[in-house]
């Protein structure tokens, strides 16, 4: 069976009726064209005005600067945005800097690479409050175990990683070195 030797049905809203002659087509042009001006006049009206209001109020909300206590997003410019850590601020240092930690360790960061995050109305940072005060105690919950673990097997990884690309440097510069003695030996002869 051979689909373009086949009849259409007129009454199929994809069927389009080919015309040979010149006002036809002149028309079907003109349409063409009333149609993308209708459009381009509707987007300028409709999308731009809602962006540039949006855009207007976006910038009358206060910025949300983090403080104290806050669980952040810290930016870090290998990883990729879904693997960046958490951590709780537990002091602002300057207007630029503030010491974040991020499992039992503390860091400074600049603030510009911190991210708040809107969490203190859902209870999180009570959680985290109650696992400070038992670190503070030397009792470890489930939750600190399995992180660690999950921590240390990350790290294995990492170095075994680390471990990978010094052996590929060393290889590297010793295959540089055999061919620079043969680079050598040619241009002597």
């Amino acid at each position: 069976m051979d689909i373009a030797t086949e009849p259409f049905d007129k009454d199929d809203p994809n069927y389009f009726e080919q015309s040979n002659s010149r006002e036809s087509l002149i028309d079907k042009y003109k349409n063409a064209v009333s149609a993308a001006e209708w459009f381009w006049k509707e987007w300028k009206k409709s999308y731009l005005l809602a962006l540039r209001e949006k855009h207007v109020n976006c910038a009358k909300k206060p910025q949300l600067r983090p403080e104290k206590g806050d669980v952040v997003i810290i930016e870090d410019k290998i990883a990729p945005r879904n693997l960046w850590k958490l951590g709780k601020i537990t002091e602002i240092l300057s207007v630029r800097t503030a010491k974040v930690r991020v499992g039992n360790k503390e860091f400074e960061r600049a603030i510009k690479h911190l991210y708040p995050l809107e969490v203190n109305e859902f209870g999180v940072v009570e959680e985290m409050n109650k696992d400070e005060t038992n670190q503070s105690k030397g009792v470890k919950t489930e939750k600190e175990i399995k992180i660690s673990e999950k921590f240390e097997d990350s790290n294995n990884f990492a170095i075994s990683d680390q471990q990978k690309m010094e052996e590929d440097l060393i290889q590297i510069d010793e295959t540089e070195a055999i061919f620079s003695k043969e680079e050598l030996e040619q241009a002597e002869k």
